[in-house]
């Protein structure tokens, strides 16, 4: 082997700030000692609970909880896609961009050419910038799920400087931009949006290269694209932005529970 050997990153779902959000937006974290997360249903005296990706559990901890909380439901696997890739962000920049696509590589130069403008945002500030209504538009144009802004917000709030923004501006334009959370050791791939002009420009490729290159800076180990298309469950439509994914080389993984 060539040496580098990939390690798993803590995930997202199991890290404080990650149960902040969780609280923010109406649920419990408990302890078990891995994060349970629990909603009390509302207009009956019954809870619905769900344990994502968690590693290290005491099945006598998740059963006190459920009588405590009085679930009725607990869910052990989200509905979230059962494959991913990772990159490993110990390999240097010049050999991250040798193992992507030859067209992937294109597009991020023929961004720069063109003349798109990268900015790098942290914590409250990424509210100043505009990206949550370019997130609306671009999950309107698709028909996705449309991340409420109370939930954009309250995960901002929660990670602070352990998320970021990549920004990418055409003639002063907010062309494109990405949205990622970090763990200790770990960056995940988390929203994205773009106008026409910045697909055309290939906006998007450039942010998220520039995404992989400030989780290097922050010394983080994995770049977590957080789910491409299995053929299971997923829906079909991913299959445009999991080859938009597998453009930028990496290693496809089953996740915990997949």
């Amino acid at each position: 082997m060539d040496g580098f050997k990939m390690e798993s990153p803590i995930d997202l779902r199991q890290t404080p700030e990650y149960a902040d959000y969780m609280q923010l937006i109406g649920w419990q974290a408990v302890r078990v000692p891995d994060f349970l997360y629990v909603k009390k249903l509302p207009l009956f005296p019954w809870s619905i609970a769900k344990l994502q990706r968690a590693e290290n559990v005491d099945w006598k901890l998740v059963e006190r909880a459920r009588k405590k909380y009085r679930v009725i439901k607990l869910f052990t696997e989200e509905m979230v896609a059962k494959k991913t890739i990772w990159l490993d962000l110990r390999k240097s920049e010049k050999r991250l961009l040798a193992e992507m696509k030859s067209k992937t590589r294109y597009n991020i130069g023929l961004a720069q050419r063109k003349g798109v403008k990268v900015q790098i945002v942290s914590g409250r500030k990424i509210l100043e910038t505009g990206l949550f209504n370019l997130l609306k538009r671009n999950a309107s144009r698709l028909r996705i799920f449309e991340l409420p802004q109370k939930w954009f917000e309250a995960q901002v709030k929660a990670f602070g400087e352990k998320c970021f923004a990549v920004l990418g501006y055409a003639e002063n334009e907010l062309v494109a931009g990405n949205f990622f959370m970090t763990s200790s050791d770990g960056c995940f791939y988390s929203y994205n949006g773009s106008t026409g002009l910045g697909r055309k420009l290939m906006a998007p490729s450039l942010c998220v290269w520039e995404g992989i290159r400030e989780a290097k800076r922050r010394k983080l180990k994995t770049f977590d694209f957080e789910g491409i298309y299995d053929g299971s469950w997923s829906l079909r439509r991913w299959r445009g932005f999991t080859r938009f994914k597998q453009g930028f080389g990496g290693e496809e993984i089953r996740v915990r529970g997949g």
